[in-house]
């Protein structure tokens, strides 16, 4: 079937299909019903470890936990009828969406990142509403240190970093804001006053009209 026609036909709806392969813990082989439609679906906000056959030797090739991960997602869709919301496409054409259990508001999804077996892929975080269910999911395997965590070392805040109140005094841009940590009521003093650029983001910058910009 063509997805992007599957896609924009039914986008956001919950299809009733069938789970009749898991290629990974996240990548699965539906059959859309009442259609009987083939599909690859990949799980919107999660990746699994891969699990693939080497084409040389036949021998299965797989990453820490990824057979962890199939066999939770086997043993609680494989073969059984559940919800598919379809949600997107990925850069090779596939679709990209949720699976929720027929009758139960349970997201596969969800459940692999809380038991540590998924992490929550950016790409495509922000096709599905599930989105910050997965990140709390995700913190919360992490502090427990679940199977892809359990070597996980919080990282250390670099020489001369530290945690502190403070008060925005002004914004100079949508990424750098000047805050004061002078104690409210107090007089303020330039000393008082940072700069601090907000880490992973750069807003564009205004043009200059003599440049052309």
């Amino acid at each position: 079937p063509d997805a992007p026609s599957l896609l924009r036909a039914h986008q956001g709806e919950r299809l009733m299909a069938v789970v009749e392969h898991a290629n990974s813990g996240s990548s699965l082989k539906l059959l859309l019903l009442p259609g009987f439609q083939h599909v690859t679906l990949l799980l919107a906000g999660v990746v699994t470890p891969s699990v693939r056959r080497n084409p040389e030797t036949g021998a299965e090739d797989a990453q820490p936990w990824g057979r962890e991960a199939r066999s939770f997602t086997e043993s609680r869709v494989l073969h059984r009828t559940v919800r598919a919301q379809l949600e997107g496409l990925d850069k090779q054409g596939n679709l990209v969406g949720s699976v929720f259990h027929v009758t139960a508001e349970i997201n596969l999804g969800v459940e692999l990142v809380k038991a540590g077996l998924a992490k929550v892929a950016d790409w495509s975080s922000g096709m599905t509403a599930s989105a910050p269910q997965l990140r709390e999911a995700e913190r919360a395997a992490r502090a427990a240190r679940f199977a892809l965590w359990r070597d996980y070392t919080p990282p250390t805040a670099a020489p001369g970093m530290s945690e502190y109140q403070a008060r925005v005094v002004e914004v100079a841009s949508p990424d750098v804001l000047v805050v004061s940590t002078a104690a409210p009521g107090a007089a303020p003093s330039p000393t008082d006053e940072r700069r601090v650029f907000l880490s992973g983001l750069r807003a564009p910058r205004p043009g200059n009209e003599r440049r052309g910009d």
